[in-house]
């Protein structure tokens, strides 16, 4: 804790993480440069090194987990062995606004592509959907579009939006969409 200039407030929540404390993690965790810690801080700062990600930031480390895979995933697995699982679904609580009882990768992007389609439609998505939909729809947005737009993420998205639409059975809830809705939608699109 001295080596790393962490305050003794957060001493019990370093001990949760008492198996990520080896050299090899401390050094990484040290070449995070986190100057003012906070408990949440150095959750993240654990779980930013188990993902390999370089600086404490939780989109980018969500991003990560993301592209880990949605079932079986490596990041996830780290995270369980050192227990800060948990910790992570808070984090995704806080900033995606994403919460269920028993949390998965696959779960978590349903929620972030049905509430950014709901952003698109504005609202008038099938009733079957609203149950996954998050209130923290800007932060949802910036994420999926960030997914979508990067060269090196958006092959990844679009592999995981064909899985998403395929288990939200896309195909035939659009069907009960009024034609004339769908046109006004799609003039609306091009203009």
């Amino acid at each position: 804790m001295g080596d790393l200039s962490i305050p003794i407030e957060c001493q019990d929540e370093m001990k949760k993480y008492k198996k990520f404390w080896t050299s090899g993690n401390t050094t990484k965790f040290q070449h995070l440069q986190i100057t003012d810690y906070t408990l949440e801080k150095l959750a993240l700062g654990v779980m930013c090194v188990l993902a390999g990600v370089k600086i404490v930031n939780f989109e980018e480390l969500m991003k990560k987990v993301v592209l880990a895979g949605l079932d079986d995933n490596a990041i996830l697995k780290k995270f369980r062995t050192n227990k800060i699982e948990a910790e992570f679904w808070k984090l995704c609580e806080k900033q995606y606004g994403y919460k269920e009882a028993s949390p998965t990768v696959s779960k978590f992007m349903v929620t972030m592509i049905v509430t950014y389609t709901d952003t698109l439609a504005e609202g008038n998505i099938p009733k079957e959907w609203k149950a996954f939909l998050s209130v923290k729809h800007n932060d949802v947005v910036v994420f999926v579009k960030n997914l979508m737009n990067n060269e090196e993420t958006k092959a990844i998205y679009d592999d995981i939006a064909d899985r998403m639409a395929r288990e939200l059975n896309v195909t035939n809830l659009i069907m009960r969409i009024p034609l004339e809705k769908v046109y006004k939608e799609s003039i609306n699109f091009i203009e």
